[in-house]
């Protein structure tokens, strides 16, 4: 596979008939200097069932879910994808979502929320109540190995699949991608001030 760079689209094959999605991959030190981050992917609110030769269908202002912090390395071929172009930076990609988090995270018994600005920024960390931080991402960084799970399930979201029936056939990485995942309302569905936002109550 050939060296990825920042902006560039990359194309993902998924399971269960959805065919192929397509997310940009941004460089974390490129993009957003001065801030710590890992590499982000924008995942778009597009799907084709065969591959495809020209990227500019795809409209990279739609999102499937929030931009999200990624871990492992793209170019181990523990999931299927190939690179199919690429785009300029533009304004919408430094949009960096807020994210959640039980608080102490370690504590399973804590009903308390928090949530951080910047895709995880700690000195940010602010309480919040459960429902102003229902629908955000929690704060972690995805598996690689994972998107095309993560994908699946928010596509199966929008086509009001029961994802429940998933639960019993999950490998124990794809279980964990599922409870931080399963109780999240479809990003697209939400109301544009609170994507990657806390709600107001």
């Amino acid at each position: 596979m050939k060296r990825i760079k920042n902006g560039d689209i990359i194309e993902i094959s998924l399971e269960n008939s959805f065919g192929f999605a397509y997310a940009k991959y941004l460089k974390a030190n490129l993009v957003w200097k001065g801030l710590n981050l890992p590499d982000i992917l924008r995942v778009f609110l597009y799907t084709s069932k065969m591959p495809l030769t020209n990227t500019s269908v795809i409209n990279e202002e739609l999102l499937l879910f929030a931009p999200i912090s990624i871990s492992g390395s793209i170019y181990k071929q523990q999931w299927r994808h190939r690179i199919v172009g690429n785009s300029e930076i533009r304004i919408q990609d430094y949009f960096l979502p807020f994210v959640k988090s039980k608080w102490p995270p370690l504590d399973p018994d804590t009903n308390q929320w928090v949530y951080f600005e910047n895709l995880g920024d700690t000195s940010t960390l602010k309480e919040a109540s459960y429902e102003q931080v229902r629908h955000l991402e929690f704060s972690r960084q995805l598996a690689l190995q994972n998107l095309p799970f993560k994908i699946t399930l928010e596509l199966m979201k929008l086509e009001d699949y029961n994802i429940e029936t998933l639960k019993n056939n999950l490998s124990w990485i794809e279980k964990a991608e599922f409870d931080c995942s399963y109780d999240l309302p479809p990003y697209s569905k939400l109301p544009d001030e609170i994507k990657g936002r806390v709600a107001s109550i």
